[in-house]
């Protein structure tokens, strides 16, 4: 009889302890499911944080310009500076709701009569990071560009000024009247 009740109890020891290694993975999984949830969060903040610094920003422009610049033949060293009218133009994601009423009326003459009614109402989207929230910058938009000044070691000579003019108006679609190329 004892070993019958040995084995009994085996038996439920072995139970409980597949039960309790069943919920360990459970929680375990749960927690990992939660750890990816906020993983995701964090990581969607920083790709829009990269998406924000990869946008084309004025000093930017400048660097990639005098970069590419430089690459001219007899260019050499290049510096360049951009003019613009105003500031850039960040325009923020919205959340749109439009609702349509259509209104149908009969009156006792026969005579039918439709009205229709349509209202708008848009909501900024916001994200939160690091407990302050930011408008989520759907585009940004360049200012009108009024002049460029090109600063390059070879400028002395016609045909690499021509050459990087050009290169300039190409680039950023600015007439050559607005570009001023200058020797270092």
């Amino acid at each position: 009889m004892e070993k019958l009740l040995e084995k009994f109890n085996n038996k439920k020891l072995i139970e409980n302890l597949v039960i309790f290694l069943v919920l360990c993975i459970i929680v375990m999984i749960v927690i990992n499911a939660l750890t990816d949830e906020k993983e995701t969060v964090s990581n969607n903040a920083e790709s829009s944080m990269i998406f924000e610094t990869n946008t084309v920003s004025e000093k930017t422009l400048e660097i990639k310009l005098a970069e590419i610049l430089s690459m001219i033949n007899g260019a050499g060293k290049v510096d360049v500076m951009i003019s613009y009218i105003n500031e850039v133009e960040k325009i923020p994601m919205t959340d749109t709701k439009i609702t349509t009423t259509v209104v149908s009326e009969k009156d006792s003459n026969g005579g039918e009569r439709k009205t229709e009614e349509t209202s708008t109402e848009e909501n900024i989207i916001y994200e939160e990071s690091n407990n302050l929230k930011s408008p989520v910058v759907k585009q940004s938009i360049l200012p009108e560009i009024v002049g460029v000044i090109v600063v390059a070691e070879g400028a002395n000579n016609i045909a690499v000024k021509e050459n990087l003019i050009k290169a300039v108006e190409a680039t950023i679609n600015v007439p050559s009247h607005r570009i001023q190329v200058f020797s270092r």
